[in-house]
């Protein structure tokens, strides 16, 4: 099997590490068991983000079927350089950055590749570039429904008060103030949608430019968009544990990242329940917590979470539409923003409707 990535990759066929065109890999991966290496990469091919590999190197996983998984380098903050300490050859510290642009390029080309032959013949849904064809059409798929969704929502509020003001009463002010929000709300959500899907479409626009921002100051606004869709469904944001003053730089699409975290917290948690948001601020670094009662998670379930379209068991029967990317858009995101996410499912605390819930966190971690 040939590597026509820039770095060395898996390959499930030969069960070794193939060269990169640029990259080889290095001696300690030649010397490695393959047992353990092909346990490693089965585990993390459906986990999106960076792994770090049984000797010590680091790995990227789309989380997709069938893609490559970069591996056999070091990237930043995923290796272990105590393992590392005797190996032989070059081995250079990559930014995350690289490695994720290289991807976009990559998906980019093949893309752009694949339009060409499709003019030249019809589409056969047996091959592999078509399907990932196929798979970018369910994301545009649930992106326009997405679309169509919160637009719907904007008219009928803006309908709503066009009616009202032509008979003003005493309630008018309130009333207009709470529509204005929603409509607010749902042209925000709306927004960070469209960048997302950029993201997986035209990544070259996303990181075009970046500013300065502040995580906390992110949260807070998806807290006060999210407002009236959690007091619809009967759930509150508690105010947050602590706070954050801290900038650096970052593109438009982490608006994305609170926003997801936060409405999935509010799409999932029972009636009446609250969400707790704390911010772990330090001089070295900085935490946040977001943990809301939701359904359990297995184990099988929370591995395959950053997956793109993984989604547990219970969720799928509590939100049947759902497509299963906003994880999987908030690992891709954090990765490129350098900022590790996790998540955890306690045991169970109470069965309601006949499925059992426990408190679910998930949980971000940035170095200054």
């Amino acid at each position: 099997m040939k590597n026509n990535l820039p770095f060395p990759s898996w390959s499930k066929d030969d069960l070794l590490v193939l060269d990169g065109t640029f990259f080889e890999a290095p001696q300690i991966c030649h010397k490695a068991k393959t047992r353990l290496c092909k346990k490693h990469y089965d585990r993390i091919e459906l986990v999106q983000g960076f792994h770090e590999c049984p000797m010590g190197l680091s790995s990227y996983s789309s989380g997709e079927k069938g893609q490559p998984i970069v591996t056999a380098l070091r990237i930043a903050d995923t290796y272990d350089a105590r393992k590392l300490k005797h190996a032989d050859g070059f081995l250079p510290t990559l930014p995350k950055k690289a490695v994720l642009d290289s991807f976009s390029k990559i998906r980019r080309i093949t893309s752009e590749g694949l339009s060409k032959a499709q003019i030249k013949k019809p589409l056969d849904f047996k091959g592999g570039a078509d399907l990932d064809a196929t798979e970018d059409k369910v994301l545009v798929d649930f992106s326009l429904h997405e679309i169509r969704k919160f637009n719907t929502q904007i008219k009928r509020y803006a309908e709503e008060l066009m009616i009202s003001s032509a008979n003003p009463d005493t309630k008018f002010v309130a009333f207009v103030d709470l529509k204005s929000k929603s409509i607010f709300a749902s042209s925000s959500m709306l927004s960070t949608r469209l960048s997302v899907y950029d993201f997986e479409a035209n990544p070259e626009v996303i990181t075009s430019s970046s500013q300065r921002a502040s995580l906390y100051k992110k949260f807070d606004k998806a807290r006060r968009v999210l407002d009236v869709y959690a007091k619809d469904q009967r759930v509150r944001i508690d105010q947050f544990d602590g706070s954050s003053y801290y900038e650096r730089n970052s593109y438009q699409v982490l608006d994305f990242l609170p926003f997801v975290i936060l409405e999935n917290a509010i799409k999932y948690s029972p009636k009446d329940q609250s969400i707790s948001v704390t911010f772990d601020d330090t001089s070295t670094s900085l935490k946040v917590t977001v943990s809301s009662l939701g359904p359990k998670n297995t184990k099988e379930d929370l591995r395959e979470i950053f997956a793109k379209r993984g989604r547990g068991s219970v969720a799928r029967s509590l939100d049947p539409s759902g497509g299963g990317y906003g994880l999987y858009f908030a690992k891709l995101i954090c990765d490129l923003h350098e900022i590790d996410i996790s998540v955890n499912s306690e045991d169970a605390i109470l069965t309601f409707n006949g499925l059992e819930y426990s408190i679910f966190t998930v949980e971000l971690r940035l170095q200054k």
